[in-house]
């Protein structure tokens, strides 16, 4: 990087002037020790309405992501989240903070109970004066140069108060499609209180300095709630991709464990046991694909949540016991990976899939449902079926059990697109854009 920089300041003075050059090197040098010093002299106030428990989803395992290797970088930061019962937890980048081997994405019981209460809106909304209190509480000994949410809900709330008491700017980040998708709620009160939520959705995304947005979706659904669209930005996020650097040794041990055949061709799906993650048509998929396949085909299933009773039911009606393993919630996501050889997303909507990417890093072949996520991600080198089709599905699962090289060229050219998804690159450009806020 610096050669090239060399190059390019030297064409503008005497070609092989070595003064001009060297003058170049030293600019470099003085441009990257300034940029260190003012980074360790901004303190950011991190906030997210996500409970940051022993369980993570696909946000939570981003925060944990970026919060550890700014800790690692020596970057000065307060993440502010809610516990049960509406207590307020507070991290530090003064604590010692947890390095967290990635996990499933899935929610914790007590996350569970906590959404399921009808007005959880309003305890949302309370937690969010309350965390803008403590923030500014807090202002008075780490003096934050800016504020970012993980969310433009509750917690992108919080930061237009707090900026608002401190007189600093904030940005927040948008997951997936944003506003234009809205869960459906099956509580008539918590209907009635989304939708008084969404006034306050966009004066928070109006106010806010930055919006970083995870995907292009996510960035078009919101343009129509913003008038200045040059603070729209992409940041994507972080995978620490060494975790999954492919070793045939690792994937051995994993399918001997699990009791696979050397033969065997796995398929996988990592990821919450939902009804909109769709899982119960890739395993209706299997059911269809085994007649068809050459050689012995096997399910492996990670993760947990709501579905996973039907879904175990399914399997017991279908007579697949023996051909589907259901793992639970795992913390060696990364070395369960190399033991599969076809990753499955089915989800009907996603944003940017933390464990489509993990599968890509790994170099997994990919077939994923035809959402504007999965496009986004994958580009041309996906296999994509509609999520209501499971012969569509079934189709390419035969096609890939029984042609390994298509799998292995496949694999190659996933793990080549994950790259732009590297922890270090992706949490670089993030801090660059908020301390270019300040």
């Amino acid at each position: 990087m610096v050669f090239q920089e060399q190059r390019a300041q030297s064409s503008l003075g005497e070609p092989g002037n070595a003064t001009c050059g060297t003058l170049t090197l030293n600019h470099a040098h003085a441009l990257r020790t300034n940029q260190r010093s003012n980074r360790e002299k901004v303190v950011l106030c991190l906030i997210t309405q996500q409970r940051m428990g022993e369980s993570l989803g696909g946000v939570q395992t981003s925060v944990w992501r970026l919060v550890n290797w700014l800790g690692e970088r020596r970057i000065h930061f307060v993440l502010f989240f809610p516990r049960f019962r509406g207590l307020i937890g507070r991290l530090s980048s003064t604590e010692r903070l947890p390095i967290l081997s990635p996990q499933v994405t899935t929610s914790a019981e007590i996350s569970t109970l906590w959404d399921r209460l009808p007005h959880v809106e309003v305890l949302y909304f309370l937690w969010s004066i309350a965390a803008a209190l403590q923030i500014h509480a807090t202002n008075r000994k780490n003096r934050f140069s800016a504020i970012h949410a993980f969310g433009y809900r509750f917690d992108g709330l919080a930061a237009l108060i707090a900026s608002r008491l401190l007189r600093v700017p904030y940005s927040v980040h948008i997951k997936g499609p944003g506003l234009l998708l809205r869960q459906i709620l099956p509580n008539t009160t918590q209907r009635l209180l989304r939708s008084l939520e969404v006034p306050l959705n966009l004066l928070v995304l109006d106010k806010a300095s930055l919006i970083l947005c995870e995907s292009e979706e996510g960035r078009r659904s919101i343009r129509p709630y913003v008038s200045r669209l040059e603070k729209i930005q992409l940041s994507p996020p972080p995978i620490r991709t060494k975790d999954y650097k492919f070793s045939k040794k690792v994937r051995a041990s994993v399918r001997q464990k699990l009791g696979i055949q050397g033969n065997a061709v796995v398929v996988g799906y990592v990821g919450r046991l939902s009804p909109e993650k769709n899982v119960a048509a890739l395993v209706h998929a299997i059911s269809k694909a085994l007649p068809l396949v050459r050689c012995p085909l096997r399910l492996m299933i990670i993760g947990s949540g709501p579905s996973e009773p039907q879904l175990k039911h399914l399997a017991r009606s279908s007579c697949l016991e023996e051909k589907i393993s259901f793992l639970g919630r795992r913390h060696d996501v990364p070395e369960l990976l190399q033991g599969i050889d076809i990753f499955v997303l089915p989800s009907f909507f996603e944003g940017y899939s933390n464990s489509l990417i993990e599968a890509m890093t790994a170099g997994r072949a990919i077939v994923a449902s035809d959402i504007h996520g999965n496009r986004e991600v994958l580009g041309k080198d996906g296999f994509f079926f509609d999520p209501n089709n499971v012969k569509e599905l079934t189709n390419i699962l035969v096609r890939f059990a029984n042609n390994p090289r298509l799998r292995s060229r496949k694999g190659l050219a996933a793990c080549d697109l994950a790259r732009k998804f590297d922890l270090d690159s992706v949490c670089d450009d993030f801090v660059e854009k908020i301390t270019n806020m300040t």
